[in-house]
């Protein structure tokens, strides 16, 4: 499934599962799940303020691996660390919340 995200310039994308996921996973990593909800919605936020912007990349798994941006990225192997399946659903709602606008 889809969601389409309201853009900071008023304007609409659709975010795919690769992209929501990504999304929730980021979250998760910079600020975990025992942090407030809003630091994790702030995460998501900032990753999608940036897709497209001249100094960032156009692509949301772009911008979440860019290097030296994210630390939850920059890991030994390359990748995310490994949270609950529950603390993922949270975090994927969260996402879900921000691109229906409802965040």
């Amino acid at each position: 499934m889809q969601r389409i995200t309201k853009n900071v310039d008023g304007s609409t994308s659709t975010l795919s599962n690769e992209e929501r996921s990504l999304l929730a996973r980021l979250a998760l990593g910079e600020a975990s799940p025992e942090h407030d909800p809003q630091e994790q919605a702030g995460v998501i936020a900032t990753a999608l303020n940036r897709v497209g912007k001249p100094e960032w990349a156009d692509s949301v798994k772009g911008v979440v691996f860019q290097p030296k941006q994210f630390t939850a990225t920059q890991n030994k192997k390359g990748g995310f660390y490994r949270y609950s399946a529950d603390d993922y659903a949270d975090a994927r709602n969260i996402v879900d919340g921000i691109a229906s606008g409802s965040i």
